[in-house]
């Protein structure tokens, strides 16, 4: 996995937990692209979200079978 990849993917790990815990970091969230608190989960963070855990699940699966 590339570096560019790594700190995506610890950026979304450190900031779903917190737009799940405090209500105010959603409202900012959801103003910034004027979308209402569901559609921000649903829409943006979700999808992003599944895209980084599966380019990890593939990288791990391709450094499992491709020799080094």
């Amino acid at each position: 996995m590339s570096f560019a990849q790594q700190l995506e993917l610890q950026f979304w790990l450190f900031l779903i937990p917190l737009l799940r815990r405090y209500r105010w970091l959603r409202w900012l969230f959801a103003r910034m692209y004027l979308l209402s608190h569901a559609e921000v989960l649903r829409e943006w963070l979700m999808p992003a979200f599944g895209t980084a855990l599966l380019g990890v699940l593939c990288g791990y699966l391709l450094g499992l079978f491709l020799p080094v």
